[in-house]
């Protein structure tokens, strides 16, 4: 889904980027749908850089980038929080349950 805003850009090298984007999907066998800019779905669109795709294959990969910095630190710092020692009250001895 590519907005045909893209193709009207003032921008040369703009415009035949995407042209070659809608050639190279379409020499791959994929079905490439221009939206119109005056149409409730082109303007949603543009309001999402003007490109959508309908992936048919998982990608593992865009799961990892999603997550903030936070998150990835934390995720790997999980499996040492699990083998520290709980003491409670000021207690230096482990707590047994």
């Amino acid at each position: 889904m590519v907005s045909d805003a893209l193709f009207r850009s003032h921008d040369i090298l703009q415009r035949r980027q995407y042209v070659d984007l809608v050639e190279s999907v379409r020499n791959q066998g994929g079905n490439v749908l221009i939206f119109s800019s005056m149409h409730v779905s082109g303007e949603q669109l543009n309001q999402i850089t003007g490109v959508a795709a309908i992936l048919r294959f998982p990608l593992p990969e865009i799961e990892n980038e999603e997550m903030d910095d936070d998150e990835q630190i934390e995720s790997l710092e999980m499996p040492d929080r699990a083998l520290e020692e709980v003491h409670i009250d000021g207690d230096d001895e482990p707590f047994d349950g």
